[in-house]
């Protein structure tokens, strides 16, 4: 039994050609969508984008099969998880190829979303404005291609990607392509130097039909190539919107939504639903689709075939490992620990095949310059050319070079950043945090030194360092405590010794570069005694254990009853299939090779707030965001919530599982909030079905923080583990969730969800081009911020 974040209340469902399903029990839906007269299966652009993507990455994975397989095979049905563990390997972790994806597909759905894009006609293909539509295609096109080629700010692409294949799927549910007997794709579409034949002019398109909830043979033939118009009410719309002429002959869109609907001639043309009452061509909702599905293939054809094929396993973020992410203080008291950050920095690039390496080095007044390239060797040539110099008041400039390391670093990616000072530029925290919450990057701080100083009561005096000196006014200085921050609201780790035997983190940074890492247990606040209990089923390759902080005493139980002291290094050295990761007053990794599967507990206590992690190896994973239902015109939808999610309100949890094919999940059935004390404050009890990508109704979000857990059932028949992932939120919303599963009987395994990929924390912080390619906009960061990025790539 597993347990996930969602309530959903509906009975029935609906997939329309809309910009994603729908959930037609909602009286809000019902009303549009008329479900009791559906005519067969229906789809919406959410889909076709997924399955486009689907077809053409397999396509992509048997031109380009991995070396020495020839014979290398993938099915035909195989999803998304299913290829990329085929051609990378099991234990692979393919979230930020699915990242990317939904990143593809939510730019879709904002085309139906936001206001400058869902009224507008050169985007829906509505009110006879095809040439419009093809003008905004292939003036997107060159910025989509400049975004990759010469930026490489492939977020950007995405997103405008995603919006190019929004209009040309509408193209086929919104004009008369396929009324007028085409059968194939029309190829011209958004690719520059084509313009549209055969489009109507003043002459009629349509006649009148009986009946407006279908509209057979009401396209005249012969007559140029249109679109229908659609109006309704709408003041903000009202300024977008064609009226339809009245001549008496030209089409509307049609459904319940359009007002022109009853004008002559009266009746539409939209394929968008297998729905009467919303689409009158509802019958040949298939066949736009399909059709769909072919030109959106086509134009991702078109891209690799200018970008090549590295470029194109960019756009998709498709590698095995992750990015090897490091952030340094390079002022002049960190000699000796710059020696042993380059000493085991070599040893990780010699036992690793990250993806990319970034190189940020921060000193005081400079920071940079960025370095991210794909060459292990030009890396590693930049990390012995550190040194320490410089610097003079002790606070640094910790937060600069967390920013520039934030526009290198790809999605879910770690960094590591090494100081021995407290921060000078505070003022930059509070949208860094977010931006990293937005872009899944965990963030590790590891510090020496200041743990001395803390303890000695000089952390935030300006006092130790370089002389002793303090910074300069008008700094906002920042120290331990926003440290911890950064690390508990990205996820990641706060390291702090009396200075750092590299040693005791280097199996940690180099863990989770090639691997799929799943949190079952995350108690950020534990307090005096903890007890915990997590199930460990065949999907997990290794588990590990983290504390931060003292504690006084730590023992995990493994399910045949065999308990081990976690503060027994000695022991735990000399003990088979136990490997000591790290083993310090404040911070303790101990990882169990060989898991014995079933129910495991562990036990902890300390008078004062620590924290208790447990990670695994394993496939299965998911992500997650907000939504909030749409029932408005042009196109019912669930759309994306902006900013953090609040608290009374009630959502839609848009769910990607990731690897649950594989990993036999068959069920899940309940869904828990829990604070971070480990306490649960909600169940919900959970009847939908079991999907790749769902939206799920949720009970109001509790004021307080809080981690959501599922429950759910596996086919293995052993109790599985509970993954959580982090997301940490504002006290003004949701923050610190994750997802925990659980289970008994059947088992469960472990579906940690990333529910950051959601609206939940800051979004729009990333890099994106302006529609009209000329800038920068909905970031917290410029780019122009930062004269010395410089790109590598391996000519190999």
């Amino acid at each position: 039994h597993f347990m996930v974040v969602l309530l959903v209340l509906w009975t029935g469902k609906c997939q329309a050609f809309l910009a994603t399903r729908l959930n037609t029990s909602d009286p809000d839906i019902a009303n549009i969508l008329c479900p009791n007269e559906a005519a067969g299966v229906t789809r919406d652009h959410e889909w076709i984008t997924r399955e486009a993507i689907r077809q053409n990455i397999r396509a992509f994975f048997l031109a380009y099969p991995p070396g020495g397989r020839p014979d290398f095979f993938l099915p035909e049905d195989a999803t998304l998880t299913q290829l990329f563990h085929a051609y990378y390997g099991d234990i692979s972790s393919p979230t930020r190829f699915i990242k990317a994806v939904n990143s593809i597909v939510d730019a879709n759905i904002q085309a139906d979303s936001s206001s400058q894009y869902r009224y507008d006609p050169a985007i829906q293909g509505d009110g006879e404005q095809l040439a419009q539509v093809q003008a905004r295609l292939t003036t997107r096109y060159p910025q989509i291609m400049t975004a990759i080629l010469s930026e490489e700010a492939y977020p950007a692409a995405r997103s405008l990607l995603g919006t190019t294949l929004h209009s040309i799927q509408k193209f086929y549910s919104h004009s008369t392509w396929i009324e007028q007997g085409h059968e194939s794709i029309l190829e011209e579409l958004g690719i520059p130097g084509n313009t549209l034949d055969g489009l109507a002019g003043e002459e009629d398109v349509c006649t009148t039909c009986d009946d407006i909830k279908g509209c057979p043979g009401n396209v005249i033939e012969g007559a140029g190539l249109s679109s229908g118009y659609y109006t309704y009410p709408d003041d903000i719309a009202s300024s977008y919107l064609i009226s339809k002429p009245d001549t008496g002959g030209k089409c509307s869109h049609g459904g319940v939504l359009d007002t022109s609907r009853v004008l002559p001639a009266v009746g539409g043309i939209n394929k968008d639903t297998a729905y009467p009452c919303f689409s009158p061509h509802y019958d040949l909702h298939l066949t736009a689709v399909n059709l769909a599905l072919q030109a959106t293939d086509y134009y991702l054809k078109q891209v690799l075939d200018v970008i090549g094929v590295d470029m194109y396993r960019r756009l998709f973020d498709l590698y095995q490992g992750s990015a090897l992410s490091i952030c340094i203080d390079t002022t002049g008291s960190m000699g000796d620990d710059i020696d042993a950050v380059q000493e085991q920095v070599a040893e990780i690039v010699a036992n690793s095949n990250p993806e990319l390496y970034i190189l940020v080095p921060f000193n005081d007044p400079d920071v940079g310059p960025l370095l991210t390239t794909s060459n292990s060797s030009e890396f590693m040539d930049a990390v012995n050319a550190l040194y320490a110099s410089g610097g003079g008041d002790e606070p640094e400039m910790f937060w600069s070079g967390l920013q520039l390391a934030l526009t290198g670093t790809p999605a879910y990616g770690d960094i590591f950043c090494f100081t021995d000072a407290s921060a000078k530029d505070g003022q930059l925290m509070e949208g860094l945090i977010s931006l990293a919450q937005q872009q899944n990057n965990k963030v590790t701080v590891i510090l020496s030194d200041i743990f001395r100083k803390r303890s000695n009561g000089d952390e935030d005096t300006g006092v130790g360092g370089e002389g002793g000196r303090r910074g300069k006014v008008g700094d906002v200085n920042t120290g331990v405590a926003e440290y911890q921050r950064l690390a508990d609201e990205t996820g990641g780790l706060l390291i702090s010794t009396d200075k750092f035997d590299v040693n005791d983190i280097v199996n940690i940074i180099g863990s989770g570069i090639e691997t799929s890492t799943v949190t079952l247990l995350n108690v950020v606040e534990a307090l005096g005694s903890l007890v915990k209990t997590v199930a460990v089923d065949d999907s997990v390759v290794d588990l590990e254990v983290r504390i931060t902080g003292e504690i006084i005493t730590a023992v995990i139980t493994d399910a045949s009853g065999t308990a081990y002291d976690l503060t027994d290094k000695e022991a735990l050295d000399a003990t088979d299939n136990v490997e000591v990761v790290s083993h310090t007053n404040t911070f303790k990794a101990v990882r169990f090779t060989a898991p014995v599967y079933g129910e495991w507990s562990i036990s902890t206590s300390y008078p004062d707030v620590y924290a208790v992690t447990i990670l695994a190896t394993s496939p299965l994973d998911f992500l997650a965001g907000f939504s909030i239902l749409d029932p408005s015109p042009p196109h019912p939808h669930y759309r994306q919530a902006n900013g953090r999610p609040l608290i009374d309100t009630v959502y839609y949890l848009d769910l990607t599982l990731v690897g649950y094919l594989e990993s036999y999940v068959t069920v899940f059935d309940t869904v828990y909030f829990i604070d971070k004390t480990g306490t649960e404050v909600r169940v919900i009890p959970y009847t939908g079905e079991l999907e790749e990508h769902t939206y799920i109704r949720t009970e109001p979000l509790p004021e307080d923080s809080f981690f959501v857990a599922i429950t759910g059932e596996v086919l293995s028949g052993e109790p599985a583990p509970a993954p959580l992932v982090w997301l940490p939120q504002s006290g003004c919303g949701v923050r610190d969730m994750s997802i925990r599963l659980s289970g008994s009987g059947c088992g469960v395994r472990d579906m940690g969800i990333r529910l950051s990929e959601s609206g939940c924390g800051v979004r729009d912080m990333g890099i994106r081009l302006s529609e009209s390619g000329c800038g920068v906009r909905d970031m917290g960061i410029r780019l122009s911020e930062f004269p010395h990025r410089d790109f590598f790539r391996n000519p190999g």
